[in-house]
């Protein structure tokens, strides 16, 4: 989806396992129920829609990538937003 001048992606994080099939959702989802997620935008143009890529996921804190490139689950060396 784009927002905004950014790209947003919405995931299951690494390491998250199924907790509900799609089919026994109450509500018909598309995708399985997972453990943990991972939230990520980054810019559709660096340098003209944004400068940063930023990220979250189950553990609440927001990470920052100074370059804007798009970001993975993990965020490995990614910087929380302070």
């Amino acid at each position: 989806m784009i927002k905004s001048g950014y790209v947003i992606t919405v995931a299951a994080d690494t390491g998250a396992v199924v907790v509900t099939a799609a089919a026994d959702t109450c509500n018909a989802a598309s995708a399985d129920a997972v453990s943990s997620y991972f939230a990520e935008a980054h810019p559709v143009s660096v340098g003209s829609t944004g400068q940063r890529s930023f990220a979250t996921d189950t553990r609440g804190t927001i990470y920052f990538d100074k370059t804007g490139v798009a970001m993975s689950p993990g965020m490995v060396g990614r910087l929380p937003l302070e």
